[in-house]
């Protein structure tokens, strides 16, 4: 019998929601702001979603896209993060931002249907 994991929120996912929701009060597409950062859109979509992470010069043409800059990015992840784990549904848990890759497998991560309703 499978033991069913846990669900989870990653970071990643945390960092993903709060991207979208300034590129959207910028009204820009992923498209649009992928082509900011020099990146395919299917590949920002990954990204934005939680799937893949980006290297430290893209986040920081990311911050500059979404007029801001990287530590108010990180900031609201933080604060986000926060609110989340006092609303998410009971069992499940926001990982740290410095969550192991085995802590990663441990656990399932919610969709995004999950995150669209906060």
């Amino acid at each position: 019998m499978a033991v069913k994991k846990q669900r989870a929120i990653s970071y990643r996912q945390v960092l993903g929601l709060v991207v979208r929701r300034r590129r959207e009060a910028l009204g820009l597409t992923q498209r649009d702001l992928a082509g900011k950062l020099g990146m395919e859109a299917s590949a920002w979509s990954r990204v934005e979603t939680g799937r893949n992470g980006i290297e430290l010069l893209v986040a920081r043409r990311l911050a500059r896209a979404l007029n801001t800059s990287l530590p108010e990015l990180f900031h609201e992840a933080d604060e986000v993060q926060k609110r989340l784990a006092r609303t998410l549904p009971a069992g499940t848990r926001v990982l740290p931002s410095d969550a192991s890759k085995a802590e990663l497998k441990s656990v399932a991560l919610v969709g995004g249907a999950v995150l669209a309703g906060l």
